[in-house]
C-alpha cells in the first residue's frame, strides 16, 4: 500500500511562497453559474453522439496511446473490468483539437510527485472552443471571468478510482466540477476528508493542490463537466489578483 506524503507539496504554500495553503477542501459556487441539468444531460448525449467520449490515455482520434506512466498508484483502470474506467473530451484545448492534450512541459506528468515540474505547467494553451462545444455549454462556460484551461467531460465508469495524486496548487490553477451522473456512492477525498458531490446542476470546487482522489462505487457512471480555471494569472503568467485575495472570496462574489 503506498502511503501519501502530505508534506511533498508544502514548498508550493506559505511560508515558503506568499499563497497560503487553502482551508477547506471542497466549496459550493452561486447560483450565478447553476444551470439546468435535464438540459445539460440532454445536450450531453447529443454531444456524444457526434463525438463520443475517450479512453483517457488516448491521446487522439489517430488512436495514439498516451505516454502515462502510473505515478503514486494513478493507473486508470477498473477495479471491475480491465478497460479503461476513464474516458475524457474535451471542449478547449490548444488549436481546438479534441484531442486530451499533455498538461505538463518535459512531460512531467509522467513522474512521481516528488519530481513534477509544478513550475512548468502550461494550460495557458488551452485556449480554444473545439467542435464538441455546443452553444448550452458555451453558454455555461462564458459565465466565468478568469481564463480558461482544460473543459473537458469525464466519464468514471462503475468500479472505476482515480487513485490519490496531487495535480497543481490553487494559484496555478483550480478545478471545478459540475456532476451530470452522479450518487452518494461515488466518494470524493482529498487528505483523508471524503465527501460526495450532488448531481445537482451547481458547480463545485475541491483542491487539486492537495492529494485527492475518488472511487465510483456504485453501478452507475459519474459523468462531470471539469473546468480549469487560472483564477490568479493571466495567460501571460501577468498577475489578476494577488496571494493576499482569499479565493473563496472570489468565488462568492462570482468573480472567478
Amino acid at each position: 500500500m503506498i502511503v501519501a506524503d502530505y508534506t511533498f507539496y508544502d514548498k508550493f504554500y506559505a511560508p515558503h511562497t506568499h499563497f497560503p495553503k487553502l482551508r477547506k477542501s471542497y466549496h459550493k459556487l452561486p447560483s450565478l453559474y447553476s444551470f439546468d441539468l435535464e438540459q445539460a444531460r440532454l445536450e450531453y448525449l447529443n454531444i456524444c453522439k457526434v463525438t463520443p467520449l475517450k479512453p483517457f490515455e488516448f491521446l487522439g482520434n489517430n488512436g495514439n496511446l498516451r505516454k502515462r506512466i502510473s505515478y503514486q498508484g494513478l493507473g486508470l483502470s477498473s477495479r471491475v473490468s480491465k478497460e479503461s474506467c476513464y474516458d475524457a473530451l474535451s471542449l478547449y484545448n490548444p488549436q481546438g483539437h479534441i484531442d486530451i492534450f499533455k498538461t505538463f512541459a518535459k512531460s512531467s506528468d509522467t513522474l512521481p510527485p516528488e519530481n513534477r515540474e509544478i513550475e512548468k505547467l502550461d494550460e495557458s494553451g488551452f485556449s480554444i472552443l473545439t467542435s464538441a462545444c455546443n452553444s448550452f455549454y458555451s453558454n455555461i462556460i462564458g459565465r466565468f471571468k478568469s481564463p480558461f484551461t482544460k473543459v473537458r467531460f469525464l466519464e468514471l465508469k462503475p468500479g472505476g478510482m482515480i487513485p490519490n495524486h496531487f495535480d497543481f496548487p490553487y494559484y496555478q490553477g483550480i478545478r471545478i466540477h459540475a456532476c451530470l451522473h452522479s450518487n452518494q456512492n461515488v466518494i470524493w477525498n482529498v487528505e483523508g476528508e471524503e465527501f460526495s458531490i450532488p448531481s445537482d446542476g451547481h458547480f463545485y470546487w475541491f483542491d487539486t493542490g492537495k492529494y485527492h482522489s475518488v472511487v465510483n462505487n456504485s453501478n452507475e457512471s459519474r459523468i462531470v463537466l471539469s473546468i480549469n480555471l487560472s483564477v490568479y494569472f493571466d495567460r501571460s503568467g501577468n498577475p489578476l489578483h494577488d496571494a493576499n485575495t482569499d479565493l473563496f472570496q472570489l468565488i462568492d462574489q462570482g468573480l472567478i
